[in-house]
């Protein structure tokens, strides 16, 4: 039987899947693309607080992806969060797209990031943007597979340590 995934708003229950998952994929994917004192900081509890502080803000939004379990119950595989963009009037910044290793190339990510641009497309934006860290190019192959332009590269701080980092924007006329 192929596996059953469902794409919904994130409910404050799925928030630690969540951190689970960026916690991982953090540490898998950017050791030597971040700075590893910043990634030692990565841990669920610490990304758990952050999440838990990112559903709660006004016009953030996340999406999961739930996987159907026997039973009925749900496991959280990935996600997608965003909110407006801060810095391009009418668009939509998609800051996070994960999905945790097990449920890779099954076409979850492809589906959340498609989630994410109707999601975006339904609220009145013209333009979704999304940044990834330079060098990662994996990340960089999988957006420009979907139609991100790439775009200008500059540098990031986060939490005081900078990174390059590659915007990427998908129209959505």
């Amino acid at each position: 039987m192929a596996n059953e995934f469902s794409f919904r708003a994130a409910k404050r229950a799925d928030l630690p899947a969540v951190a689970r998952i960026i916690a991982e994929n953090y540490q898998k994917e950017y050791t030597g693309i971040l700075d590893s004192r910043y990634l030692a900081g990565m841990d669920e509890e610490y990304l758990q607080r952050i999440f838990e502080a990112y559903w709660l803000t006004p016009g953030n939004e996340i999406i999961v992806a739930a996987e159907k379990e026997e039973g009925g119950e749900e496991q959280i595989v990935g996600f997608a969060a965003g909110t407006p963009s801060p810095d391009i009037f009418g668009t939509f910044w998609l800051e996070y797209l994960h999905v945790d290793g097990e449920h890779r190339r099954q076409g979850i990510g492809s589906a959340l990031l498609d989630e994410a641009k109707d999601m975006a497309k339904w609220m009145g934006y013209g333009q979704l943007t999304s940044h990834i860290f330079a060098g990662n190019r994996i990340r960089e192959a999988f957006l420009e597979k979907l139609g991100g332009e790439p775009g200008e590269e500059f540098r990031m701080e986060l939490e005081g340590f900078g990174v390059m980092t590659r915007i990427y924007l998908f129209e959505l006329a």
